[in-house]
């Protein structure tokens, strides 16, 4: 990993804050999903955000960017949405889904990430064959 983010975040004082994990298998990253509170997504572009949905389906509140693919998923009641770039509207967002940790429904996260399950997928994606197909 590049020292460059190590370095500026022990200059920011935020090493009891913010830890790097480096390259983890996929049952890591559960383990490290289901043991946040919070996952952001930073990224200035997403087709979809994978990382946002296995959030929402252990129950923890997701931050994104408008950045293409979390809005399609994303509202008040499972996270918040910021602008791509908005330092400001980033440390909003943690400040408030952060206060409000207690507000979120583990039921309603779930069933957000539910509708994107192998099942509803396939199931979607037969509808749409069957309309196309008539």
């Amino acid at each position: 990993m590049d020292n460059y983010y190590l370095d500026r975040c022990h200059s920011l004082d935020m090493d009891k804050y913010v830890k790097f994990v480096g390259r983890k298998t996929k049952d890591e990253v559960a383990n490290i999903i289901n043991n946040s509170d919070i996952l952001i997504i930073t990224s200035e572009k997403e087709t979809f955000g994978i990382p946002g949905i296995e959030a929402l389906a252990a129950g923890v509140p997701v931050i994104s960017s408008k950045c293409g693919g979390p809005e399609e998923y994303l509202n008040d009641k499972c996270g918040k949405l910021y602008e791509v770039g908005d330092i400001k509207g980033l440390a909003s967002a943690i400040e408030l889904v952060a206060k409000n940790l207690d507000k979120y429904d583990f039921q309603v996260l779930r069933n957000v990430a539910m509708q994107y399950s192998q099942e509803e997928v396939i199931n979607k994606a037969l509808e749409i064959y069957t309309k196309v197909r008539k």
